[in-house]
């Protein structure tokens, strides 16, 4: 009965928050919607951007029961990658991840070449934080939280190259914000898991990643945040999946890009 409420609770936020958020969906890459044989990661948002991997040694493997509901996921090795059938390259982005780094290094979890945005876990000796930088150029902004390396956590950037504004936010709380020259000249959006040309391979394990294609306000993104956990963190008992799949259903307008 108390998990049948809590998830009636979920269900009640999740369509609550729907009414409020106005952005356009332009990637979703979800663990079920992943072929390992063929290294494709199919994009559910309407676009069809899938991320690509030919080569089979450098595929993210899928691996089961991760999450606290026991969601799979993929895991990145350090040297997986994808590639994105069309660069992103709006003006205004909130990207979300739900991950799970492994500290160590770098690690980019979207990225590209020269000049380009870089959204990515940073390492040092006692810090794992989230980071955007303009990869080759200069690091731009560094959250204030760590993130930990034994739970996932729901993780976003939102950018507006038109303001020159960035913030981040970490498992529902704001993880730092500002203002940066650079951020109107930063470059598009071609890797999952590397930059820089397919380097700084990000290592550990991702459920999900979503990107708008808008800077999201505060509201709009409790309710993705709302989202992942009902996806990845609740444990519903039987008659409350449906109400979980239309609370989902009615969550975001999946529109296809303009």
């Amino acid at each position: 009965m108390i998990r049948s409420l809590a998830c009636l609770a979920t269900v009640g936020m999740l369509l609550v928050l729907a009414a409020s958020v106005h952005a356009d969906l332009i990637l979703q890459l979800k663990p079920a919607d992943y072929n390992e044989s063929t290294g494709t990661w199919h994009d559910t948002s309407g676009n069809n951007n899938d991320a690509t991997q030919a080569t089979a040694d450098a595929r993210p493997a899928l691996v089961t029961g991760q999450t606290v509901n026991g969601s799979s996921v993929l895991r990145f090795d350090g040297w997986d990658y994808q590639a994105l059938t069309s660069s992103i390259t709006d003006n205004a982005l909130t990207i979300f991840a739900y991950l799970r780094p492994v500290s160590g290094s770098l690690k980019a979890i979207v990225g590209g070449s020269s000049g380009d945005l870089e959204y990515r876990v940073y390492s040092t000796s006692t810090t794992l934080k989230q980071e955007l930088i303009k990869q080759q150029v200069q690091r731009i902004a560094t959250g204030v939280t760590d993130l930990s390396v034994t739970s996932f956590s729901s993780i976003s950037l939102a950018i507006d190259k038109g303001e020159n504004t960035y913030s981040f936010r970490l498992e529902g709380n704001s993880d730092g914000s500002g203002t940066s020259a650079l951020i109107e000249t930063i470059g598009g959006i071609h890797y999952v898991g590397a930059a820089l040309s397919a380097v700084e391979y990000f290592k550990g394990d991702i459920a999900e990643i979503r990107i708008y294609n808008t800077a999201m306000s505060d509201t709009e993104r409790s309710a993705v945040e709302a989202e992942f956990v009902a996806s990845y963190q609740a444990i519903p008992e039987p008659a409350s999946l449906s109400l979980l799949a239309l609370g989902g259903l009615l969550l975001i307008r999946h529109r296809r890009k303009a």
